[in-house]
C-alpha cells in the first residue's frame, strides 16, 4: 500500500467512526483494502483501544456476521491486539467459529503472558471445557509461561476427560507447553502417554499421541529410543489417517526424526497397498525424505515390493513424482543398476515403472548396468525394446549400451532387434542414433561393422518398401479417398459438436463458429486516445511439430503389437 493509501485509509476510517451506526461502512471499508492488513489491523486496535471503536461489537454485528467474515478474515489479528475482558474476547471468537468459516483467531496473542487474562482463561476451561474447546491448546500453552507445574497437571487432568475432542486437544497441548531444560517433565509426559494408550488406541487418540511423542522428542532427544514402545502401540491400526500422520511427521520433522524410528514407520507403510498410498499426498513426500536417508535400500525394497503386488494396470509411478524423481537424481541411487534388476525380473509392474521413469527423463537416455550372468543380456534387451519402443531413441540408447556389455554369442541377437522391431519402423529417428554411435566407435571392431552392416540392410529394405508403395495398385482410387475424406468430416464435426456441449470454455464463449483465415500476417486496428484508428501488421510465425509414425502401424499391427507384448510379458 502506498503511503497516499495509507492517509486515504486512515482519513476514510476517521469519517467512518464518527458515523452513528459505523458498521456496514466499515465492513466496506475493510473489503476494499486487501493489502498491506497488517497496518490496518494496527490501525483498528488502536481505535478500539482509545475507545473510538469496539471491536468486538463490531465482529458480533449482523453486517459483520453475515456472510462477510470472508471478507475481513484477514482483519481477525485484530483481537490480539486489544484490549477487552477475556470471556468477551472468546465468546466473540466462539460466535466467529460458529459460522463454519475457516478463521485464524489468534488467541495465544491476546492471551501472550498477561496472568490476569491466562488467569480467567484457565478459571472458565475449569468450569466448562466442553464450552471452550477450541481454546484449550492456547490456554495451556499460555499458562505454561507462567507456571508450567500447573499446567502441566491441568493438561493430565484434561486427557482422562469423556469428551474426545477434550482429550485429543489436551493430549496435544502436552506436546507443546513451554517446558524448560529439565526433562523430568517431559518423561513423565511420555509415560502418561503410554499409559493412555495401553487402555486404548482409538485413530483419533492414536493420532494425537503420535504427534505428541514426535513434539517431546524434538524437545529432548534422548527420550526417543524409550518411545519407539508407545509409537508401536499408536501404530497398530491400519488408519489412513495415522498413514497422513506419520508421512507429515517423516517429512515436515525429518530434520529431528530419529533412527530409531525410520524400521517403526517403514513397517507401517508396508501396511498398506500402494493404492491406498496415493490416497494420501504426503506419503510420496514422506519415502522421498527416506530415500534421501541412511534408509534408502530398505525404501527401494518396499517400493519394488509394493509395485510388485500392485493390482491397478493403470497406476505410474510418476503419480509419486517427489520419489520418482528421488531415484533418478540421488547420487546415492545407481538408477541404472535399478531398471537393469527391474527389467531382469520380467516382473510387469517392475518393468512399467521403469520405463516410466525413463519416459520422464527422455534427454538423459539411460543405460543398462552390467549383469553378473550374461545370458541374461538378450532377454533385457527384448523387455527395454518393448518397453520403451514407444519412445525409439530410449529403445536404441539401451540396446546400444547393452551391446557394450553381452557376449559375441549374444551379439548378433542382440543387434537383430535394432534392426527388427525398431529400425525397420521408424529409420528416421533412429538413423542418426546409430550413426553417432558408429562415430565414436574404433572402425575396425566387429560391433562398428555389425551396426554399418544393419545401417545398409535398413536401406536396402526401405528401397523396397519405396519402390512397392508407388505401385499405383497399392493406393486406393480417387473416388474412395474422397468418400472417406467425407466420411472423416462427418465424423470429426459430430465429435466436435458433442464435445461443445459440456465444454467449459464454450460456456464462457459462445458457440459461435470463428474462421481462421491463412496467411503469413495479421492485420488490425489500434485505437489512440483520440479514437483515431491505425493500421498495425504483425507477421506471422511458423511452428511445426513432427513425430514419426512406426511403419509397422499399418503394414501389420496385429504382428507388431503381438511381437511387443511378447517382448514385454515373457517370462
Amino acid at each position: 500500500m502506498q503511503e497516499n493509501q495509507k492517509i486515504d485509509f486512515n482519513q476514510k476510517l476517521e469519517v467512518v467512526l464518527a458515523t452513528e451506526d459505523y458498521y456496514h461502512s466499515l465492513v466496506e471499508l475493510l473489503s476494499d483494502y486487501r493489502i498491506e492488513y497488517k497496518e490496518v489491523i494496527k490501525k483498528l486496535a488502536s481505535a478500539h483501544n482509545s475507545g473510538e471503536l469496539d471491536v468486538l461489537k463490531f465482529l458480533n454485528s449482523p453486517q459483520c456476521l453475515d456472510g462477510y467474515i470472508s471478507h475481513i478474515r484477514q482483519y481477525l489479528g485484530v483481537i490480539g491486539l486489544i484490549e477487552a475482558p477475556t470471556k468477551s474476547v472468546f465468546e466473540t471468537s466462539q460466535i466467529i467459529l460458529s459460522k463454519g468459516e475457516y478463521c485464524n483467531i489468534p488467541i495465544s496473542e491476546f492471551l501472550g503472558e498477561n496472568k490476569s487474562r491466562i488467569k480467567d482463561a484457565v478459571e472458565m476451561l475449569a468450569k466448562s471445557p466442553t464450552k471452550w474447546e477450541f481454546f484449550l491448546r492456547a490456554t495451556l500453552i499460555s499458562q505454561s509461561k507462567i507456571s508450567l507445574e500447573e499446567s502441566f497437571q491441568f493438561a493430565l487432568e484434561l486427557t482422562a476427560h469423556s469428551n474426545q475432542k477434550i482429550q485429543t486437544e489436551a493430549i496435544l497441548a502436552l506436546g507443546y507447553l513451554k517446558y524448560s531444560s529439565d526433562s523430568g517433565l517431559l518423561a513423565k509426559a511420555l509415560e502418561h502417554i503410554h499409559s493412555l494408550l495401553e487402555q486404548n488406541h482409538a485413530d483419533e487418540l492414536a493420532k494425537s499421541c503420535l504427534q505428541t511423542i514426535n513434539e517431546i522428542c524434538k524437545k529432548d532427544s534422548s527420550l526417543a529410543a524409550n518411545a519407539t514402545k508407545s509409537i508401536t502401540l499408536c501404530l497398530l491400526d491400519d488408519s489412513i489417517m495415522l498413514l497422513e500422520e506419520v508421512s507429515r511427521i517423516v517429512w515436515l520433522d525429518e530434520e529431528h526424526l530419529p533412527t530409531e524410528w525410520e524400521v517403526l514407520f517403514l513397517s507401517f507403510f508396508d501396511q498398506f497397498s500402494i493404492t491406498e498410498w496415493q490416497k494420501s499426498h504426503t506419503v510420496d513426500y514422506a519415502l522421498t525424505t527416506l530415500l534421501n536417508r541412511e534408509c534408502r535400500a530398505e525404501v527401494i525394497g518396499l517400493l519394488e515390493k509394493k509395485l510388485v503386488a500392485n493390482c491397478d494396470d493403470n497406476f505410474e509411478i510418476t503419480s509419486f513424482h517427489n520419489i520418482s524423481t528421488a531415484i533418478w537424481e540421488n547420487k546415492n541411487i545407481d538408477h541404472e543398476e535399478l531398471f537393469t534388476r527391474w527389467f531382469c525380473s520380467g516382473n510387469h509392474y517392475l518393468c512399467q515403472a521403469a520405463s516410466d521413469i525413463i519416459f520422464e527423463h527422455e534427454n538423459t537416455p539411460s543405460k543398462v548396468s552390467k549383469i553378473d550372468d550374461s545370458k541374461d543380456y538378450f532377454f533385457v534387451a527384448r523387455k527395454a525394446v518393448g518397453w520403451l519402443f514407444l519412445k525409439p531413441k530410449l529403445a536404441t540408447f539401451y540396446v546400444l549400451s547393452i551391446l557394450e556389455h553381452c557376449n559375441d554369442s549374444d551379439f548378433e541377437k542382440i543387434s537383430e532387434l535394432l534392426f527388427y522391431p525398431l529400425l525397420m519402423n521408424t529409420p528416421k529417428t533412429i538413423e542418426g542414433v546409430i550413426k553417432d554411435h558408429i562415430a565414436e566407435l574404433d572402425k575396425r571392431k566387429k560391433k562398428t561393422k555389425e551396426l554399418l552392416h544393419l545401417l545398409k540392410r535398413n536401406d536396402a529394405y526401405h528401397d523396397v518398401l519405396m519402390k512397392a508403395s508407388l505401385n499405383k495398385e497399392l493406393h486406393p482410387s480417387t473416388r474412395h479417398r474422397e468418400a472417406m475424406g467425407r466420411k472423416n468430416y462427418v465424423e470429426n464435426e459430430a465429435m466436435m459438436k458433442e464435445a461443445r456441449k459440456g465444454s467449459f470454455l464454450a460456456s464462457l464463449f459462445g458457440n459461435n463458429s470463428k474462421v481462421l483465415l491463412y496467411g503469413n500476417k495479421s492485420v488490425f486496428k489500434q485505437y489512440n486516445g483520440n479514437g483515431e484508428s491505425r493500421r498495425q501488421v504483425m507477421p506471422l510465425s511458423k511452428i511445426s511439430h513432427s513425430t514419426e509414425t512406426p511403419i509397422f502401424f499399418s503394414i501389420d499391427p496385429i504382428g507388431l503389437n503381438r511381437l511387443i507384448n511378447i517382448f514385454r510379458y515373457e517370462g
